[in-house]
């Protein structure tokens, strides 16, 4: 039992960033412009531009020249939560695990997002119109998920001094700014117009845009869906580190404003059915194993993913939503997306490999997302390979898990870190701004974008 209800889960849909929005100062006159002017600024020059406004590749933007003040105060407000959050202390020493791991398993870390955790939210029922209704991940995949991979690099990959969680570092500068972008895109998106209007046309369930239940998700699917993965791939990590490993994201999701007090008092999460504060229920939104947290990510699916079932119209293979006809929008909407990552994981594949990303993630994705996403089954090489008798293996002292098959587990490892691979070198590549960049090799990176991978 997780302890939260589709009440409590309901709620959450309706809470953004209490914190963040108690501390910004006001903007004035042109708020929606004024953030619809952010997120242009950020996607051309990355999530930590306000800590480089007086650089003169972004000093010379209208938008700082007349809003630069103003800008220098919402960084500010939003650095001191930041810096709150480091003052309370942080679980330096399973950050560190962390680090340790995704410096050993980076690649299989990175093809478990790009393969499996964003199918997922683009299945999602109510996530997956807000990503929808944002163009750019439309129009420019492959900007909006190198900027994912970027944010993943940058929190899980330590600095050559200090820690990778001090005030002055790029981590820090990246929470800051991704946290500063969902407050902007919730802004834009819920403005009125002159006539009173709203500017865009979320279903109710999307009131508030990246909203607590959605953050939730997605911070469990960037540490869960991982492990789950991983499984696949015959690789087990011992519990401590899981455990290291989910704190980790636990932490980013602080600076984020996920889960926090405010947030949770604002949706009744931490009130009991009497209207008694019931303080112990954080453990609800924080589990503190990692059984908890699958269980709590269990809970969170079922609402995203309802079920499916199959059925032939004329010589198309379609599939209906069985809870009616508003999920069919969101049915087009998270196969568009797909479609859109998947042509720019292939494009970034050697030709007689193009077809790997889609092969993978048919065999990464749960079920139910296959048949949302209308993924279709895989060839007979792969699926011969998942009938070969799998393995046990142990997690814990008397916990063990069931394994695939060596082979095919070995086979699906190689692939998916292929793509990966080359979605990185992509990302290298990539004249679009802003720049990709592997923390601590930065000089390099950007003279691999110049002058293209040897």
């Amino acid at each position: 039992m997780t302890g939260l209800s589709d009440n409590d889960l309901q709620a959450l849909r309706g809470v953004g960033d209490p914190p963040l929005e108690a501390r910004l100062p006001p903007i004035g006159d042109g708020g929606p412009e004024f953030w619809q002017a952010y997120l242009g600024l950020a996607g051309r020059r990355g999530l930590d531009v306000c800590a480089h406004l007086d650089d003169p590749g972004v000093a010379d933007e209208n938008f700082v020249l007349s809003k630069g003040g103003a800008l220098r105060a919402v960084w500010g407000a939003a650095e001191d939560l930041g810096r709150q959050i480091i003052d309370e202390g942080l679980p330096y020493r399973q950050l560190d695990h962390a680090q340790l791991l995704f410096g050993t398993y980076g690649q299989e870390i990175s093809a478990a997002l790009l393969l499996a955790a964003l199918p997922e939210a683009y299945a999602a029922r109510w996530g997956s119109e807000v990503l929808y209704a944002t163009g750019p991940l439309r129009s420019n995949p492959t900007r909006r998920v190198r900027g994912t991979a970027q944010f993943l690099a940058t929190v899980l990959t330590p600095p050559p001094k200090g820690h990778v969680w001090q005030d002055t570092g790029r981590a820090f500068r990246a929470v800051t700014g991704l946290r500063l972008f969902h407050h902007a895109v919730r802004q834009v998106f819920t403005a009125p117009r002159a006539d009173g209007a709203f500017r865009y046309q979320l279903s109710p369930e999307n009131e508030v845009p990246i909203n607590q239940e959605d953050l939730l998700a997605t911070r469990l699917m960037f540490s869960i869906t991982v492990f789950e993965v991983l499984e696949k791939f015959g690789i087990v990590w011992p519990e401590d580190s899981q455990l290291a490993y989910l704190q980790a994201w636990y932490v980013i999701g602080r600076f984020l404003g996920i889960g926090s007090d405010a947030a949770l008092d604002k949706a009744g999460v931490l009130v009991g059915p009497c209207g008694q504060p019931q303080p112990e229920r954080r453990a609800a939104v924080e589990p503190p194993t990692v059984a908890g947290a699958r269980a709590l990510l269990e809970v969170l699916r079922r609402r995203q993913w309802p079920g499916v079932y199959p059925f032939r119209q004329t010589s198309e293979f379609r599939y209906r939503c069985a809870t009616g006809g508003r999920d069919d929008a969101s049915l087009v909407q998270g196969r568009n997306l797909l479609r859109a990552l998947l042509q720019g994981l292939s494009g970034a594949m050697p030709a007689r490999s193009a077809n790997w990303p889609l092969a993978v993630m048919r065999e990464l994705v749960p079920p139910v997302v296959g048949y949302r996403l209308a993924l279709g089954s895989n060839g007979a090489v792969l699926s011969a390979l998942n009938n070969l008798p799998g393995r046990r293996a142990p997690v814990a002292r008397f916990t063990a898990i069931s394994l695939p098959n060596r082979l095919g587990a070995r086979l699906l490892r190689e692939m998916a870190n292929e793509v990966a691979r080359n979605s990185v070198v992509a990302f290298l590549q990539s004249p679009d701004p802003p720049a990709f960049v592997v923390p601590g090799l930065e000089q390099w990176s950007v003279g691999v974008a110049a002058r293209g991978a040897p």
